[in-house]
């Protein structure tokens, strides 16, 4: 056998197996990064699904708050309208800087924030002036119930959403397990 036929055999035997191994290896490597990327996604949105959670769970006290004390004239019932009312601004903050990927998600917390600001304002009128009439609660129960009822919108479409990626991490991580199997 002469140097040249050894050098060949020597690449077949040797250098394309490493190679076929090295591209492998990288394309292991690139899934193994959008399965971490998936789940990322995930978790970003269980995240989303949290603060709005947060949010609506903070209005809500706030509305439970504002009636117990129309209803009994007791300070002590405006604690959770109080707190809720100076948390609220930063957690419509917070929640709006973790979507801004999504132009549906955003028009969907901004009309949420309008009409909760609509429901803060008539709230903070009548809490200066006397107890509101029936029909004055009747309208404030139906805008809260439209509040709830956006909210609900915004948890559905991210839970979608975060189905969606689960869906999608669940499939890269089969893609990246046959990937393994591969190589072995």
């Amino acid at each position: 056998m002469n140097t040249r036929e050894y050098s060949r055999l020597l690449i077949q035997l040797l250098l394309l197996p490493l190679l076929a191994l090295s591209l492998l290896a990288i394309g292991l490597g690139y899934s193994l990064q959008r399965v971490e990327k998936s789940a990322g996604l995930v978790d970003h949105s269980d995240q989303v699904i949290a603060h709005a959670n947060r949010l609506l769970n903070l209005i809500v006290d706030e509305e439970t708050g504002v009636r117990g004390y129309f209803l009994t004239r007791d300070p002590a019932f405006l604690e959770p309208y109080n707190r809720a009312e100076s948390i609220l601004p930063q957690e419509f903050d917070k929640t709006f800087s973790m979507i801004q990927d999504n132009p549906e998600q955003i028009a969907r917390l901004q009309q949420l924030r309008e009409h909760y600001r609509e429901w803060e304002t008539v709230t903070r009128e009548d809490l200066s002036h006397s107890v509101p009439s029936a029909a004055e609660m009747q309208m404030r129960k139906q805008k809260m119930d439209g509040i709830r009822s956006q909210a609900k919108r915004f948890l559905q479409a991210e839970m979608l959403l975060r189905r969606q990626r689960s869906v999608t991490a669940s499939d890269m991580r089969s893609l990246t397990r046959l990937s393994l199997i591969g190589l072995i």
